[in-house]
Order: C-alpha cells, then structure tokens, then sequence
C-alpha cells in the first residue's frame, strides 16, 4: 500500500541519494501511528520523513534557526524582507508567481513566516506533484535571484507590516508563541 509522505524537514529530492540515518530516537507519542524516519544530508541538514496514512496530501517544511530576534539595530526587519524574497524567482524557476501557481493549481497551498528565532517555509500539495515542488522549494535556498527590480516592494510591504504591529516587543511575544504553537515544533523531539 503506497502510503503518502509528509516532510515536516526540508528533503531535497536531488541529494536524497547522499544520507545518511541518523542514531537519534524520535520521541513520539504513543497513539501516533505515522511512521517516522530521520536522516541527515551530506551538508548537515537533518531531515525528518513521516509517513501518515490519513493524509492526502504531502507536505513540506523547513524551519531556518534566523528570525527577527537576529536582527540588528540597524537592519530591523530583514530576516522578514528575506523570506518575501525567497518568493519572487530562483535561477532555475526565475518567475516571481511561477512556485505559488504551481502549488495552486496542483491543489495545494504555500506560506512562510519570521518568528522571533526561526523562518518556516512550507506547503502542501497533491501526494503524485511532491518531486517537482521540493524542486522548486529547494531552489528558494539554493540559487535565490533576489532580484533587484523587487526589493523596494518587499520592503515597502515589510515596513507596513512593522507599521501595524503593536510594537516591536509584542510583535516579537507572539511569533514566539506562535512559533511554539507551530506543529512542526510539536511533532517530534529529538533527544540531544
């Protein structure tokens, strides 16, 4: 029984081929059925697959250990600038809406968002399309344009969104609440 797979790590399907497993339990509920298997990518990445036989969907997500609270002084708001940047093109897929439309029409969704420690990235997709969206997805952090044309926008829309916040400290509580909310914190723990 071909059963879907939900990444809740980055797994690049490109350098799949060089992992390797790693000793770590993964500490999982006992009613949990999914099955789990976590590995690491020749570039350190750790990846965690889980198999879920109620889903239909596969998924995606990567969480950077770079969020706002890595922000200096001078440069507030730039770890949020970047993830809209990732968005807008890479090398292999230089087209600004080509990923989101991809996703979309392959009956997904996709969204990101800075907390205080981290960047998540992550969408879902139809289980048969999950290749060629990691492809895409990967690209974000592989060959990223950062295009030019596009950073007065972004910042601009950063800067709004700063605007309506309740303040920088407020902001910074709920994302990190937030954060800790997120399933992809609560899914698993890896004993250290």
């Amino acid at each position: 029984m071909h059963r879907p797979i939900k990444l809740l790590s980055l797994a690049l399907s490109a350098v799949l081929t060089n992992t390797s497993a790693l000793g770590e339990d993964i500490v999982t509920s006992p009613n949990d059925d999914d099955e789990y298997h976590a590995l690491q990518l020749e570039n350190g990445l750790k990846v965690l697959l889980v198999s879920d036989p109620d889903t239909d969907k596969s998924a995606a997500s990567l969480a950077v250990h770079v969020g706002s609270g890595s922000d200096s002084k001078e440069r507030q708001g730039l770890a949020h600038f970047l993830e809209h940047m990732l968005f807008l093109g890479t090398e292999k897929y230089p087209q600004p809406g080509e990923y989101h439309e991809f996703i979309r029409s392959n009956g997904g969704s996709q969204n990101a968002y800075t907390s205080y420690e981290f960047t998540v990235y992550y969408f879902d997709i139809e289980p048969g399309r999950l290749e060629p969206a990691l492809d895409r997805f990967s690209q974000f952090f592989v060959a990223p344009l950062l295009s030019p044309e596009y950073v007065e926008r972004e910042m601009s829309s950063a800067r709004a969104l700063k605007a309506t916040s309740a303040g920088e400290s407020t902001q910074r509580k709920k994302c990190s609440i937030r954060a800790i909310r997120t399933p992809i914190f609560k899914a698993v723990t890896w004993k250290p």
